[in-house]
């Protein structure tokens, strides 16, 4: 019988050791889904340019996967480039943007959307230190 609650008594402590572990994951999850917050520093120039993981042809390739021409203005025959001005921080992350130039409220409004939806870029750096930085992004929209 003694054995048996040794037994049981591991168990308990295992399944309560388990409990807490996954609840510190969850606290952690979430804590990761937050938006991080904005530098206090943020650079118009850097030394080393932020670069888009794969180049320029893979960000345009992202671009024109992820685009959706927004219906009303295609059949109005909208087109031009809207330039997206972002900020990439210190861990490559586009944290905000900002339409730079404008062609049409709706061309905009998608602009911004697929620019923050991009992957991290290789971020800016100022004597081999990541730093924030403001980084410019041409939307090209064209009906084909």
């Amino acid at each position: 019988m003694k054995k048996v609650t040794s037994v049981m008594g591991k168990v308990l402590s295992f399944a309560v050791v388990m409990v807490i572990a996954v609840g510190c994951a969850g606290e952690k999850s979430e804590k990761q889904v937050e938006q991080p917050k904005k530098p206090e520093v943020v650079y118009e120039e850097v030394q080393v340019q932020p670069m888009f993981v794969g180049g320029d042809a893979a960000m345009q390739k992202f671009i024109e996967e992820n685009l959706q021409y927004p219906a009303d203005a295609k059949s109005k025959g909208i087109q031009g480039e809207v330039v997206v001005k972002c900020m990439i921080n210190n861990e490559g992350r586009v944290i905000e943007t900002q339409v730079g130039t404008s062609v049409d409220p709706e061309l905009d409004e998608e602009a911004l959307r697929v620019v923050s939806l991009m992957p991290a870029f290789n971020p800016g750096m100022i004597d081999g230190a990541c730093v924030a930085m403001w980084h410019t992004v041409a939307v090209k929209f064209e009906i084909k």
